[in-house]
């Protein structure tokens, strides 16, 4: 249940406007910036932001965290994030953007947490840009291909017959028979519980770094 998929409606390019507004520089032209593929193409020297494989949706900020400049490029980046607008429908095409220090409340934490976190409305994707498709907003289209995508959006992201969320499925000793857990009156359980369930079960400590907890 990991894989859901919510369907795409708008295509965007949050790196070409990074690049456009000088956050973030590359050493080499490129069409479509691809941190997967591209990523040794930034120039670190001169990027006020930067982007890494994988983790495609959190920004780094290219200075100490804590500093003024740090807060600074970071209040920025956000704001730009906050107000931007879809031209043909009116409406910001980010959900949430978020700075590292309320990004624990969404499970992002550690070392490796970005200094910015976002997540795209639903049916937005970043990423997947068609460069054969007409764009009166060089950051917001009708993409050529549409897709569904699981990447981008809350867990809560769901259509009439679908959701993002993933499910937790268990039978046996010490689980209610029949039992369904109610989200909207006793929140989601999150996956970080599934380790701390199985050990209950067994009746075993959990590893030192977990850090779930069991669901009541």
């Amino acid at each position: 249940s990991d894989h859901a998929a919510y369907p795409q409606k708008k295509a965007t390019d949050i790196y070409g406007m990074l690049r456009d507004k000088g956050y973030l520089v590359l050493k080499d032209e490129v069409e479509h910036f691809d941190p997967n593929e591209d990523f040794d193409k930034v120039d670190m020297a001169r990027s006020k932001v930067f982007v890494t494989p994988v983790r495609s949706y959190e920004l780094f900020i290219n200075a100490p965290e804590g500093s003024k400049e740090y807060e600074s490029i970071q209040d920025q980046v956000l704001t730009m994030l906050r107000t931007w607008v879809d031209k043909e429908a009116g409406k910001c095409p980010i959900l949430l953007a978020l700075p590292k220090r309320h990004a624990a409340l969404l499970g992002y934490w550690g070392d490796q947490c970005g200094d910015i976190i976002y997540f795209m409305e639903d049916g937005y994707e970043s990423g997947y840009p068609s460069a054969d498709v007409q764009r009166p907003d060089p950051y917001v289209w009708v993409p050529r291909d549409f897709g569904a995508h699981h990447g981008p959006y809350l867990p809560t992201a769901r259509t009439k017959v679908s959701s993002n969320a993933a499910f937790f499925l268990g039978w046996g000793e010490g689980l209610k028979k029949g039992y369904e857990r109610n989200p909207e009156q006793l929140g989601y359980m999150h996956e970080t519980s599934v380790v701390p369930i199985v050990c209950h079960l067994l009746n075993i400590a959990p590893p030192d770094q977990c850090q779930g907890n069991v669901p009541r």
